[in-house]
Order: C-alpha cells, then structure tokens, then sequence
C-alpha cells in the first residue's frame, strides 16, 4: 500500500490510499554552443529537472490546486507499515487534478505533480 500526504500552504485536502503511480523521470537541457558556421553541433548540459509524478489516489476531499505564483507544497509518498515502510520526501506543484466518482465506486483523483527539487 503507498499513501500520499501534502503539506503546507500551497494546497490543501491531499490525502489518500495512491492506485497507481508513474515517476517521470528528471533530464537535463542540452544547450548547443556551437559556432554559427559550424558543421556539426557541440552541445553542454544544462541545469537537471526533477521531472514529475502521476498518480490515482482514493481521496477523502477535492484536492485544490492552488493560485499562480503559491510556494511549492511538500509531499511524502509512504510505501508499506511498520518496520518496512520507507518514504520518499519531495517539494512540487500540484499542474492537474481530475477528480471522478460514479455509483458504487470510490472517489479517486488523478494527479499530475511537477517536482521541484531533489526527491529525498
């Protein structure tokens, strides 16, 4: 089992059981240095991006996504209890969020989260 908690004044009511999950991994920017006459491309790295996380998670309340220009919100991703659980700590923003229900069926939101930042 893996839950998802947010923190801080970025966004509120994020807090559920996560369904699934994909890490899209951080890349760097080429940046191209190369002479205007040249004939082949020289290239540098550039700063790296920490890249973002999807997911679906059961959800108590409608997460909100919050005004341009808010701080970045703290997450943690919790995988397992007890003694094995380990955690994966994280700053982002919260870029989608589409919330479903139908009869019978639990309410899940699908999240979209830009991370900003190492993930620890």
């Amino acid at each position: 089992m893996a839950v998802l908690l947010s923190t801080g004044s970025g966004m509120t009511n994020i807090a559920g059981v996560v369904q699934s999950i994909s890490f899209a991994s951080g890349a760097c920017k080429s940046i191209d240095i190369s002479a205007m006459n040249a004939l082949i491309s020289t290239y540098v790295i550039g700063k790296r991006e920490g890249g973002s996380v999807n997911m679906v998670v059961l959800c108590e309340a409608k997460p909100t996504i919050p005004a341009s220009g808010v701080a970045s919100t703290a997450f943690t991703l919790t995988f397992g209890s007890g003694a094995g659980a380990f955690t994966f700590t994280f700053n982002g923003f919260l870029t989608s969020c589409n919330v479903t229900a139908g009869k019978d069926e639990p309410i899940t939101a699908t999240l979209e989260i830009l991370i900003t930042g190492a993930i620890t």
